[in-house]
């Protein structure tokens, strides 16, 4: 593991996070970037180093960076750290929250498809719907039947306007043949 990646998951433990939330924390949207710089050895950019230290204020730079100094600036606990811990405190409470309001979303909505739907749906309607769709299926396939001999009816009319077409060109051609020998004296000028 090369010396940012390294720094990184022990600024992760030390902050008791997981790496998702820690992600999360930092305003990515997607923990993604984080993960990668661990699984590939990456190291660290300005942009995510600067996300970093912008929501842990107390990370020292340099040290994430280049690995000297300590891990956190060295200065006495002020207002302003402790307003950021209990920030991240909140920040991870509401987070899990929602983790678990989803969790029992799903649940909610699995327990109503499994349990509370079938029992609420009466047998004969469900009876007459599968009647209703199966019928529905042949009078589709019907339709399907009959746009399959449209199509080649369109095809076969297409062929014989295509003749007959061709038929009077011919029957035009030889009209203006015939007129022209008439018109001179019926000789054949070709």
């Amino acid at each position: 593991m090369n010396n940012h990646a390294k720094r990184l998951v022990e600024l992760i433990n030390k902050l008791n996070l997981n790496t998702r939330s820690f992600a999360v924390t930092c305003g990515f949207s997607q923990p993604t970037t984080i993960y990668s710089v661990i699984k590939n050895n990456s190291k660290l950019t300005k942009n995510t180093i600067d996300k970093i230290c912008n929501r842990f204020p107390q990370v020292n730079k340099d040290w994430l960076l280049t690995g000297l100094g300590t891990m956190f600036n060295e200065t006495n606990a002020t207002s302003d750290d402790l307003t950021v811990t209990a920030k991240q405190v909140i920040d991870e409470l509401e987070f899990q929250l929602e983790e678990i309001t989803n969790k029992i979303k799903r649940q909610t909505n699995e327990s109503l498809n499994t349990l509370i739907v079938p029992k609420m749906l009466r047998h004969d309607l469900v009876t007459k719907a599968d009647l209703l769709l199966d019928e529905l299926g042949g009078f589709l396939n019907e339709f399907k039947d009959l746009k399959s001999e449209l199509s080649e009816m369109k095809e076969d009319i297409l062929n014989i306007y295509g003749k007959i077409t061709n038929i009077s060109f011919i029957e035009t051609v030889k009209a203006i043949e015939e007129k022209t020998k008439k018109e001179n004296g019926g000789i054949d000028m070709n």
